[in-house]
């Protein structure tokens, strides 16, 4: 039992497990340690290049997935994974 930093809305919210994931369907190819966003025919990797009316990020993939394929990700939460680093993004 805890309360988490929501960045989606701003707030705290209440939980009883230390994380929430979900399960969802890739619409394209999806890597691990992505942030995702929801489309018409489910979830994709977030990039610079979306419309602003898409580009709201969901999460964070914690798994990989063919196009149809179902992929984990993660929407609060510690995330863990020796790979990851934070690199400088494009402009």
């Amino acid at each position: 039992m805890s309360y988490k930093f929501n960045p989606f809305s701003g707030s705290f919210d209440y939980f009883e497990e230390s994380e929430v994931n979900s399960i969802g369907i890739a619409d394209g190819n999806i890597s691990a340690i992505k942030c995702v966003y929801k489309t018409n025919s489910g979830y994709s990797h977030a990039d610079k290049d979306v419309a602003y009316e898409n580009s709201i990020v969901v999460g964070i993939s914690i798994s990989s997935a063919l196009n149809g394929s179902e992929f984990s990700f993660i929407q609060f939460g510690e995330l863990e994974d020796a790979s990851f680093l934070y690199s400088e993004g494009e402009n």
